[in-house]
């Protein structure tokens, strides 16, 4: 399932090692850790957060971790860019 997943979410397997969703449990999360360190790297304006205890699609299953991590964005968000 997970090559189905991947090419309907990223058609273009060059582009599969910038992973865009992460969570503690996620098989993803070492790559989401990472390409936050490459924002980084190059001077992006990132702040990386992990979410505690959740696995990928908690934000189904789980509203109030949910709505936590999207007051966080939201709050980012509204912050000035630099």
């Amino acid at each position: 399932m997970a090559d189905i997943f991947d090419s309907a979410y990223v058609p273009d397997r060059a582009k599969r090692t910038d992973p865009l969703v992460t969570a503690e449990l996620d098989l993803l999360q070492e790559e989401g850790d990472r390409y936050a360190e490459r924002l980084a790297e190059v001077g992006a304006q990132v702040e990386h957060h992990v979410v505690a205890g959740a696995d990928h699609g908690y934000d189904g299953t789980d509203d109030e971790k949910a709505l936590q991590t999207y007051a966080l964005i939201a709050r980012h968000l509204r912050e000035p860019v630099s």
